[in-house]
């Protein structure tokens, strides 16, 4: 038992330096910021009468925003990072999308390379704006439509120095719940995300 015990201070004592050395040196913060196209489809957009009844027209279209996000990253174990990430995005416009999300970020920075991968899964809102399609059109013809959403991520940053990365490429796929009226049973939404954009560490 002594043996274990000596054995076990001694590897305490040599790791103690590194594990402290790595606490000071990690980055806590990311802020990001994105060129953020969104496609979006099954939105719907009108109601038109067809085979003796009303009938959901819906739509698909890309809403090329912006966006940007903040990460702060609680856990650093060796190459690996997690972290709670909040993000939105924008796209003003009849035809638009704004998203709002947060989540967990899981992150890679193995040693030498300069590429960074990370996955992260989120959820929040989503909405959307598109032409209304069907008949009667309203005074104001843009549809506005609320979901609770959910999106799963995927990208690669590149490290330019210390503290700033390039966001070479971020994908994801999700889903958006409708709330509120749905007319009369409209499919929920398909979300698909490609970003790009420039990151910095404090």
């Amino acid at each position: 038992m002594r043996r274990i015990n000596v054995t076990f201070v001694l590897a305490s004592a040599l790791l103690a330096p590194a594990l402290l050395t790595s606490t000071l040196h990690a980055q806590i913060i990311s802020v990001y910021a994105t060129l953020s196209p969104v496609h979006v489809s099954n939105v719907p957009s009108g109601v038109i009468i067809a085979n003796g009844g009303f009938q959901t027209q819906t739509a698909s279209f890309w809403a090329p925003g912006i966006g940007g996000g903040v990460t702060l990253n609680f856990l650093h174990l060796g190459p690996a990072t997690l972290g709670f990430d909040f993000r939105g995005s924008t796209k003003p416009g009849t035809v638009g999308a704004d998203t709002a999300l947060v989540g967990i970020k899981l992150g890679f920075h193995p040693p030498v390379i300069h590429l960074k991968p990370y996955i992260q899964g989120s959820a929040g809102y989503l909405a959307t704006r598109s032409h209304f399609a069907g008949f009667d059109p309203p005074p104001d013809p843009t549809v506005t439509n609320k979901y609770v959403a959910y999106e799963v991520l995927g990208g690669l940053d590149y490290s330019l120095v210390h503290f700033v990365d390039l966001r070479l490429v971020e994908v994801g796929v999700g889903r958006g719940i409708l709330t509120g009226p749905n007319f009369g049973g409209s499919p929920n939404a398909t979300l698909f995300t490609v970003n790009t954009g420039v990151v910095v560490h404090f």
